[in-house]
């Protein structure tokens, strides 16, 4: 094959082919370059996460210019602004398959509430951390949490809701009788999210939060919190009782918050039944 020398550097037809369209790759890579890119970075919210959106122009591509993608940040650890959240895990964070007991009851009414893990969903896709739950239609999620003795309480929890967000019911509901169970309205939504919150007046038993799915796909939940109201019974003057009648999940709450027995592994069973066989001897 015939080649072509220059400053004693010799290189074939090919070679040379190979130079000129790594030379026009590189033009134009550089020629996209040049384009301006912002980001503009906005800071923390309260849901612990933050957004910026990258675009072609000066100040993230105002004027309707489409943005070239969206940059968001999430905490591992949720929410981390609500530091009194007394809720056991409100953002989803610790859900593990190696817990036996975990902060959130699941199920499709109150009498089949249980530990088992439900679908999460991961990354951008939840609100405040890196992890969220995906509801069912019709399906319940109860969050377990404690109250403050002399304190008036603030709750709110966010679902991504495809329609009416007025189709997802919300309560704080209290272990025992005597406190008033109270709706949680929706006060609109807050990037996409649907956000339900409420106060109630100093409760006297633990509280949960209740979360039933009545729309008719599945929605995340996330980013759930209860603390103490800043004034003391003031915000809880206009709260709203739920509609819905909490016997059947109270008496199922009040029974998983007492302790167990713990079932036998294999081993300790064939323990026991020869530890059985020597007391008979």
């Amino acid at each position: 094959m015939a080649s072509l020398a220059k400053g004693g550097l010799a290189l074939s037809h090919l070679g040379w082919l190979r130079v000129a369209v790594l030379a026009g790759l590189s033009a134009a890579l550089a020629g996209s370059a040049c384009a301006t890119e912002v980001v503009s970075r906005a800071p923390f919210g309260e849901g612990g996460a933050s957004s910026g959106t990258a675009s072609g122009g000066h100040g993230g591509g105002g004027g309707g210019t489409p943005p070239r993608r969206t940059v968001v940040t999430r905490s591992p650890f949720g929410n981390v602004a609500a530091s009194d959240n007394l809720l056991w895990d409100g953002d989803f964070e610790w859900l593990s398959s190696f817990s036996d007991q975990y902060g959130w009851l699941v199920g499709a009414n109150p009498n089949s509430l249980g530990y088992e893990l439900p679908k999460q969903a991961f990354g951008a896709s939840c609100k405040s951390g890196v992890k969220c739950i995906e509801l069912k239609k019709g399906a319940i999620a109860v969050g377990i949490g404690v109250a403050s003795a002399g304190h008036a309480l603030e709750a709110s929890v966010h679902a991504m809701v495809e329609g009416n967000c007025a189709a997802v019911e919300v309560a704080l509901v209290s272990f025992g009788d005597g406190d008033l169970d109270v709706a949680l309205e929706s006060s609109g939504r807050v990037d996409g999210w649907c956000r339900f919150d409420g106060a109630v007046a100093e409760r006297k038993h633990a509280v949960a939060l209740y979360v039933r799915n009545g729309t008719g796909a599945t929605i995340r939940v996330d980013d759930a919190v209860i603390h103490r109201a800043p004034q003391s019974g003031a915000s809880a003057a206009a709260a709203t009782p739920s509609p819905r009648e909490f016997s059947e999940l109270k008496r199922e709450l009040r029974r998983r918050a007492r302790p167990a027995p713990r079932p036998r592994g294999e081993r300790e069973e064939v323990w026991m039944r020869e530890l059985q066989r020597r007391r008979a001897n």
